[in-house]
């Protein structure tokens, strides 16, 4: 994976002294658009380009519900991505996340052993 970089917080247009929140009761929209913007419309997993891309909340809601409006734990993901990861991580320990550094060379490792 491509380490995908989603930058600082977004601030509030109205009162650019704070950050935005974002709230689940609106589906996570204003961070999507923040989302897009920044990391294009690609997935943040499989890289491809969709048009399915969600709010993808790297810790699951139901294992850290503190974290469900945290700018760092989102992510866009497409449709498939989501389905697969689903909430089986309870941490980020265990795991390759795109937005913490360049994967793709830890991938090689595995790919030798096949030839």
């Amino acid at each position: 994976m491509r380490r995908v970089d989603r930058g600082p917080w977004p601030l509030d247009e109205k009162n650019p002294e704070k950050r935005k929140r974002f709230h689940p009761n609106k589906k996570y929209q204003e961070a999507r658009a923040d989302l897009f913007a920044r990391l294009g419309d690609y997935c943040s997993y499989c890289e491809r380009c969709r048009s399915d891309l969600h709010v993808e909340h790297v810790i699951p809601r139901n294992h850290r519900e503190d974290l469900a409006g945290e700018w760092t734990n989102f992510l866009l993901g497409c449709k498939n991505c989501n389905g697969t990861k689903k909430d089986r991580n309870r941490s980020r320990n265990g795991y390759l996340w795109p937005d913490e550094r360049e994967s793709l060379l830890d991938f090689s490792r595995y790919s030798s052993a096949i030839d």
